[in-house]
């Protein structure tokens, strides 16, 4: 099997959206050291020949946990988005969850319709139908602008904590040395569901040349942002040997030619 996380925090708090899809760092350090087998690399892993451990997007939480695996001789791979990295800018979905869980707003309006903050689940609805939303929008800067607007909020003044923000080169630099497998989670992290072919191309190939030319990876796997999208019919599938999933919908494992559906990483696993 090949696990996701997002990587870690301290003191991890379900219902805190900043510690949305991490783990807490002591629990899975705990783990990996008790762990008798070894995560394996993900080759290894798609041959049949243990479990591997991947951790999306370039946040120093994703980073973190990508060196506490790599601490306890774990093999792990750490799926980047170039696009943040290269400009220095903050995942939205990161800023969006920093907003909720510091808003003092009772509630908020969507296109019209008001949505109440009053508990976690309703906070979740909002997310929800702000996610299908921002979905449509051409570019990062433009779900800033709009998250700006919706809160009421100069994202300038904004402090996201550390283990959201985006890390540099440098760290990509370190990491390499600690022997950590850099893959292709595209240029940026677009939802590309309703994405034509060329829009898809364009996310992947640009991600992968940024890798090749900054530091001569040529990464040959391809993790989908919110893992739910399939690849295109007759995808030719250049310089991407699988292209990874994470959808809880369909079965885990291989579910197509070079299609691998990964299970989000839970400590029963």
């Amino acid at each position: 099997m090949i696990y996701c996380s997002h990587g870690i925090v301290e003191n991890h708090c379900p219902k805190k959206y900043c510690h949305r899809n991490t783990l807490d760092r002591e629990k899975l350090e705990t783990y990996l050291k008790n762990k008798k087998e070894k995560y394996v690399t993900l080759r290894e892993a798609l041959d049949g020949k243990g479990d591997a451990f991947t951790i999306d997007d370039a946040t120093y939480s994703s980073l973190e946990a990508a060196k506490l695996l790599r601490k306890h001789d774990h093999e792990v791979t750490i799926y980047v988005n170039p696009y943040y990295i290269e400009n220095n800018v903050l995942y939205w979905f990161s800023i969006l969850n920093y907003l909720l869980d510091t808003c003092l707003y009772p509630s908020l309006c969507l296109q019209g319709t008001d949505y109440s903050l009053a508990s976690y689940r309703e906070k979740n609805v909002f997310r929800k139908n702000l996610k299908q939303i921002v979905a449509a929008f051409p570019t990062e800067e433009s779900i800033h602008v709009y998250l700006g607007a919706v809160f009421n909020t100069d994202l300038k003044n904004i402090d996201i904590p550390a283990h959201l923000q985006t890390f540099t080169e440098s760290d990509i630099l370190e990491i390499q040395k600690l022997g950590v497998d850099i893959q292709n989670h595209g240029w940026t992290h677009k939802q590309l569901n309703t994405s034509t072919p060329e829009e898809i191309d364009y996310e992947v190939l640009t991600g992968r040349v940024w890798l090749k030319n900054k530091f001569n990876i040529d990464p040959c796997y391809y993790a989908v942002p919110f893992g739910e999208r399939y690849p295109p019919c007759d995808y030719d599938f250049s310089g991407v040997d699988c292209w990874f999933l994470l959808c809880d919908d369909l079965s885990y494992g291989s579910v197509d030619k070079r299609v691998y559906n990964r299970s989000n990483f839970k400590f029963e696993n």
